[in-house]
């Protein structure tokens, strides 16, 4: 396959600029993830995955292996060993007697503890006992923190027993009873979560807690600092209204809230459906968008690279996904390795040639293959969006072309390491639009409520600027200070993120959809 001199570029600035990515903790600890994928179906790498994404919050070193390959030691290695149990499989005794012995301190995430509760047997010195599956409907709460928070979805539950002295972290409940059963307890070097909290992560509290208990797990110390995050959505050049789009970071600035804004470098109508056919405008020509886009700047506001054209083929900028078949997660037939740099490639082109270097990724609707975010992760030092979570191990070869049973992860707070090959920001209130059900005002402020219960919560928004009644989103902006939480610029979690200067670079000769695809177009310099 041919090498990009441009790829090659970026890789040797990012080599450079190494401590510009988001940093974790000074001195990493060192994870490993076991999971389960005996059936080779891949569900139980896709669940791994997730926990592997919240580890990524505390530590980059994680390793990640299947538990059917376990050896004696394994996780002797390592200073935290996490288990995701999701197939009914018998387990290595080795890794059976390994967690018995306190090699690593453990968290157990759901199915088979009850295989190590009769390995110990009446030796158990955790104090931490598992049984078998029960449906049991009653506890349609999780007791955390002096709070009922939504446990929605399968009510199932594993059975878990708790001795005197063991510290029992949190708790099933009813919302109109009293009952109340042990969900999350911690022995000496033992924890287990007595259900898997990510199946309905986006309707329920679960996987918050979770996010919270593992601070105790790991130690962490943290006290309550809880952020907000303020995004202006899928601006354009030639298109996006510019005086809304002054009104409304001119207010952002009065009320001190900094903000980023996702851009779309060019602008294409290929068919014609709102403008004539052929319509293309770019950022690298339009002067009007460049110099509200650099007023917005000044104002506090960070650019995004939002996609090259947020379209593919017929499709419009801005309403059509780029790097999967619409709507379905599947990736396009054209998609793999010099296509997918060729996209990134010409977008950044268009900044280049303006003098400007976006350090943050953003992907149109959130999809694309797993192969493309292992190139957008060479490109940018973070990517800001809900993740999308493969059934697939992290850091393998980059797939190309496959589904992978892709499914959207709700991550409460910044990865300093994905399951994705990068950095996350996250976006986890999603769109506001008061014309869709699930994406109104209060819809937005129950969830920013559950996050309060998480010290070190991110509460991550966005909004078209041009489509939204400005009181609602004023309501949410006065909501979340009420609740606490801090309006943070981008380069809280990407530090760089705000210098993106550089000196200009001229657009190649052709700059089109067909030189995106283009492996001789090396999209002059990045100015990284």
């Amino acid at each position: 396959m041919p090498i990009h001199r441009f790829a090659i570029a970026v890789l040797a600035a990012l080599a450079l600029c190494a401590p510009c990515v988001v940093q974790a903790q000074p001195a990493p600890i060192r994870a490993i993830v076991y999971f389960d994928n005996e059936s080779g179906e891949g569900f139980g790498l896709n669940f791994a995955n997730r926990l592997y994404n919240l580890v990524g919050h505390f530590t980059t070193d994680i390793a990640m292996r299947e538990v059917g390959a376990y050896e004696p030691g394994d996780m002797a290695a390592f200073d935290f060993a996490l288990y995701m149990g999701y197939e009914d499989r018998p387990l290595p005794e080795a890794f059976l007697a390994d967690v018995d012995a306190g090699v690593a301190r453990v968290m157990w995430v759901s199915g088979n503890f009850f295989q190590w509760t009769e390995y110990a047997g009446e030796h158990n010195t955790q104090g931490v006992w598992g049984g078998q599956l029960e449906d049991d409907a009653l506890f349609d709460r999780v007791a955390y923190k002096g709070r009922k928070l939504r446990r929605a979805g399968d009510l199932a539950r594993f059975q878990l027993s708790v001795d005197p002295g063991a510290q029992v972290l949190a708790e099933l409940a009813a919302v109109d009873s009293s009952a109340k059963t042990p969900y999350a307890a911690c022995g000496p070097t033992l924890c287990y979560l007595a259900d898997n909290p990510f199946p309905d992560d986006w309707r329920d509290a679960r996987s918050i807690v979770f996010a919270d208990l593992l601070h105790e797990f790991f130690y962490t110390g943290a006290t309550e600092h809880r952020r907000a995050l303020v995004r202006l959505e899928d601006l354009a050049p030639g298109v996006s209204d510019l005086v809304a789009l002054d009104d409304w970071t001119g207010e952002l600035e009065s009320r001190g809230v900094p903000f980023s804004m996702g851009v779309v470098p060019v602008f294409v109508d290929p068919n014609g459906k709102y403008y004539p056919a052929g319509t293309r405008y770019t950022y690298a020509e339009d002067d009007a968008f460049f110099d509200a886009v650099e007023r917005a700047r000044a104002r506090g506001g960070s650019i995004i690279m939002h996609g090259y054209t947020h379209q593919h083929d017929g499709g419009v900028s801005r309403e059509d996904w780029e790097f999967v078949v619409d709507g379905s997660n599947v990736p396009l037939p054209q998609d793999g390795d010099s296509w997918a740099r060729g996209r990134v490639e010409s977008g950044l082109a268009q900044f280049a040639a303006r003098g400007r270097r976006p350090r943050v990724w953003e992907t149109p609707h959130y999809a694309a293959s797993a192969g493309d975010y292992a190139v957008f992760g060479e490109y940018f030092d973070a990517i800001y969006e809900s993740q999308l979570v493969f059934s697939a191990l992290p850091g393998g070869e980059p797939a190309f072309g496959e589904y992978l049973s892709p499914s959207t992860q709700f991550i409460p707070f910044e990865l300093h390491a994905g399951s994705n090959g990068a950095p996350v920001v996250p976006e986890n209130l999603g769109y506001f639009d008061f014309t869709s059900p699930g994406a109104s005002v209060d819809d937005m402020l129950l969830r920013t409520g559950e996050l309060t219960v998480l010290r070190d919560a991110v509460a991550s928004f966005y909004f078209h600027h041009d489509l939204v009644p400005p009181d609602d989103v004023r309501e949410i902006l006065d909501r979340l200070s009420e609740l606490g939480y801090e309006f943070a610029p981008l380069s809280d979690f990407v530090p760089g993120a705000d210098d993106i200067e550089i000196d200009p670079v001229p657009l190649p000769d052709e700059d089109d959809d067909d030189a995106a695809d283009d492996e001789d177009d090396d999209a002059a310099a990045c100015g990284c």
